[in-house]
């Protein structure tokens, strides 16, 4: 599994755009949306990058797109760089207080210097 941080809030009729850094040959693109996605109850649009550089342009906001993500899925040291950009949202609110499945010393992984936990390992 990969890191998975949260972007911009969501009204309850919207898509849900997640870009992310892995997954993005076209096998396992199919697979995500087909047998991973489609099983959510909410519409998911998945876009698979593996340019790195244009993940960032777009996961930042940077004015040239047109399509700002609510969900993005990297590894930690491009979350890490996204976070210190003040890119990702807080999650602790959304989260069970427990993570049932998850070893505490792992989810512990994604939190911020500050505390704060800007995404799920």
């Amino acid at each position: 599994m990969w890191p998975l941080a949260g972007l911009a809030p969501l009204q309850a009729q919207d898509a849900i755009g997640f870009l992310s850094t892995q997954l993005s040959p076209p096998k396992e693109a199919h697979a995500m949306r087909n047998a991973v996605l489609s099983g959510f109850g909410r519409a998911v649009e998945f876009f698979p990058l593996d340019d790195t550089g244009l993940f960032m342009q777009l996961a930042t906001g940077d004015g040239t797109a047109q399509v700002r993500p609510s969900l993005l899925g990297a590894l930690h040291g491009e979350m890490v760089a996204l976070d210190r950009l003040g890119t990702l949202s807080d999650l602790q609110a959304l989260l069970p207080r427990d993570m049932p499945g998850m070893p505490k010393s792992f989810a512990e992984f994604g939190r911020a210097e500050d505390g704060r936990r800007y995404y799920l390992p």
